[in-house]
């Protein structure tokens, strides 16, 4: 099955395509170069230099990896769903 699609679709797809993409590396580079900061000294004495609560600020750094783990896709739909609405949708038209 073959659609015809106008150049304008293809190139909106192809956009959104490439966009969707680069969102999945950036967070998977994110998420490589935080594993990677914990395991070493800087992290640790950076988390040290900033402040003088340092009980939360280790708790949270102790625990932030499995915090982030334990987000289902049912977590993300419900966020979604309540800020993504039609109220908050805003339409932009450059030429079109």
């Amino acid at each position: 099955m073959r659609l015809n699609l106008t150049i304008r679709a293809r190139l909106t797809l192809l956009y959104f395509t490439v966009l969707a993409l680069s969102f999945v590396a950036f967070f998977w580079i994110c998420d490589v170069g935080f594993r990677r900061s914990i395991e070493t000294n800087d992290y640790w004495l950076g988390l040290l230099n900033s402040g003088w609560e340092l009980e939360p600020r280790f708790d949270r750094a102790r625990h932030y990896q499995q915090a982030l783990e334990s987000v289902t896709v049912a977590d993300v739909a419900a966020v979604a769903r309540q800020y993504l609405t039609d109220a908050r949708l805003i339409k932009l038209s450059a030429g079109f």
